[in-house]
């Protein structure tokens, strides 16, 4: 496993996923377009992220040469997770997760949810404002208080029932400039460290990172779009 924050440079790589093709694109580089439904024929790796074993399927030679010369790293093969593979259990490794939460190759969660809000409030505190993209947030809000994602603890958009789990701990990836893919200064984790702080009984989980953001698990599935409404489940 490589990581953005040693390979800052894969931040370069954008993705798409379109007429069952995954297309990737980085600068200087030809388009490189992977079908999803690999060749069963293809070799299956076992993995490991966080001391925790996973799976995926090759995508293939042509594949492996484009990630590794894009980086500029040794060779790398890229691999694709089938829903039959192995998981991982991030409540191996966080308190805040339950035995049945899965994952394959996100760090603890599928979604990441932050407000606009939220980071509004982090940018009165930062000369040159930070951008959301540096955050990875897969769901933005907006239309509520600073940080009020974190009391959420069941919401539904769409469909999609959704339970928060814990806030993501924020580390060394967030000073990768999502332009250059060069590892900048720290203002940003400075500031965060400043004022956002977890409970004491969570030290385990966040160690010295400051949370921000919060990671969700699907507790049911449906479909979401762009625009939802999001709803406040009180039980």
């Amino acid at each position: 496993m490589i990581s953005a924050k040693k390979v800052p440079r894969m931040v370069l790589i954008s993705v798409s996923c379109e007429d069952d093709y995954l297309t990737l694109n980085g600068p200087g580089m030809k388009t490189l377009q992977i079908p999803v439904e690999l060749p069963q024929t293809n070799s299956i790796w076992n993995c490991r992220r966080y001391g925790l074993e996973t799976q995926g399927r090759d995508c293939g030679d042509e594949a492996a040469e484009w990630i590794s010369t894009f980086l500029n790293v040794e060779p790398y093969r890229l691999i694709h997770y089938e829903t039959n593979m192995v998981t991982r259990k991030p409540g191996d490794f966080l308190s805040a997760f339950l035995p049945k939460d899965e994952v394959a190759y996100a760090e603890a969660s599928p979604l990441l949810l932050i407000s606009e809000a939220s980071l509004d409030d982090l940018n009165t505190r930062l000369k040159k404002k930070a951008s959301i993209t540096i955050f990875r947030p897969n769901i933005v809000i907006k239309g509520c208080s600073p940080y009020e994602e974190d009391s959420w603890v069941d919401i539904l958009i769409g469909t999609v029932r959704l339970k928060g789990k814990m806030s993501c701990p924020r580390c060394l990836f967030i000073a990768v400039d999502p332009d250059s893919g060069i590892i900048g200064k720290k203002e940003v984790l400075r500031a965060l460290k400043s004022y956002r702080k977890c409970d004491p009984s969570e030290k385990h989980d966040y160690m010295d990172n400051p949370p921000f953001g919060w990671f969700y698990g699907v507790e049911e599935m449906g479909i979401l779009e762009v625009g939802d409404p999001v709803y406040k489940i009180i039980s």
